[in-house]
């Protein structure tokens, strides 16, 4: 039924699958190398819906539970209709629709999710329709979140976060907010500590983080606008825009608005690779993580910055919402993981729009 090698969602190896026929003719698909019991939807779907890992990695309290939950919120309330009107979605299982569904349902109602506990995570897979830049629209999301403890030291990470070695594309979420109120190292040594950790354990699992892409996100941006440059990271006509302007707008909220030249496509991303490299440069100099961007860059084959606000605000001490949430480039991630995955053609149009936004820039000064 199945031909050829299939990636498995669960110990992520490229494994021929196991079929079997139960007494009731219904079968059962099993992965030949972890022995896990693997959907019939993932597999019948895979040549369409070709599998996108999306995994994040970050200390406990960092933000990560929150930014998934945030993202299935927006699913949940078909808010990517409004960037993408093409977008649906359809969980694979039950479990990942149950969790799509109560951790939407807590945001909405007010509350936080619970922590992640400290067990090798089952990813929420999720068929996924309309996305820019991948092949027809279509792709099969993994996502992955394991607990922050999983981080505090590499066998922890090789015992509940090991999936992390067949990722393309990995996360970093830091909450630089967090280490300033709560941390006895300061922000380079606590980003230092994640960094090697993951490289360390990378290493004893055998695995090579030059074959992997780091996305660096900083969360609660909403608690760093008064200390992000406000001036112009690039200027020009309806290019005008600082770190702390961009985290006060929405996720790709009123671009055709703000920025006439943009959509949001090719031209977006492009706007997110010079935040990317400004917020590198606010890495190295505002918080004297220069250590951090040098190793980053030498241990992996490409490194991008992004900043969100899942929420939009603080949560209360009780972990209730004070309002409903309202993120800020929420989806910025999300596209840059997509256009990781992009097709040949995309890929150029977004170097086309990024040389295009450069020339600009420099035709204006």
């Amino acid at each position: 039924m199945f031909s050829g090698k299939r990636l498995c969602p669960y110990c992520l190896e490229d494994v021929f699958i196991n079929r079997t026929v139960n007494e009731d003719k219904t079968l059962n698909f099993s992965c030949r190398n972890c022995q896990s019991a693997i959907d019939p939807l993932y597999l019948k779907s895979y040549k369409e819906y070709p599998p996108v890992v999306l995994n994040v990695v970050g200390f406990r309290a960092h933000g990560k539970t929150v930014f998934l939950s945030a993202l299935f919120y927006a699913f949940r309330l078909f808010k990517l209709n409004r960037y993408w009107p093409q977008f649906s979605y359809l969980p694979v299982n039950h479990s990942s629709q149950k969790l799509i569904l109560d951790n939407a349902r807590m945001l909405q109602e007010g509350s936080l999710p619970e922590p992640t506990q400290q067990i090798f995570p089952e990813p929420t897979m999720i068929l996924a329709d309309g996305l820019p830049f991948v092949k027809n629209g279509k792709a099969t999301l993994l996502i992955y979140d394991a607990a922050g403890e999983s981080f505090e030291a590499p066998e922890e990470m090789i015992t509940y976060a090991g999936f992390v070695k067949r990722a393309d594309t990995v996360f970093f979420l830091i909450n630089i907010p967090r280490i300033r109120t709560t941390n006895e190292l300061d922000i380079a040594s606590e980003m230092d500590k994640l960094l090697s950790t993951y490289i360390q354990g990378m290493t004893t699992m055998d695995a090579r983080t030059k074959k992997q892409r780091l996305l660096v996100i900083f969360t609660c941006a909403d608690e760093m606008i008064p200390e992000l440059p406000d001036h112009d990271v690039f200027p020009g006509p309806y290019l005008d825009v600082s770190l702390k302007s961009y985290i006060t707008q929405d996720a790709i909220a009123n671009t055709e608005a703000i920025v006439p030249l943009f959509n949001i496509g090719s031209e977006y991303v492009a706007r997110m690779h010079v935040i990317s490299n400004a917020l590198e440069s606010y890495t190295t100099n505002k918080l004297q993580a220069k250590n951090f961007v040098l190793t980053a860059n030498k241990h992996f084959e490409s490194v991008e910055y992004s900043i969100i606000s899942a929420l939009g605000f603080s949560p209360q001490g009780d972990g209730m919402l004070p309002a409903t949430i309202d993120s800020k480039r929420l989806l910025d991630p999300f596209l840059w993981l997509l256009q990781y995955s992009a097709t040949f053609g995309n890929r150029n149009k977004i170097n086309r729009a990024i040389k295009k936004l450069r020339n600009a820039s420099r035709n204006h000064r």
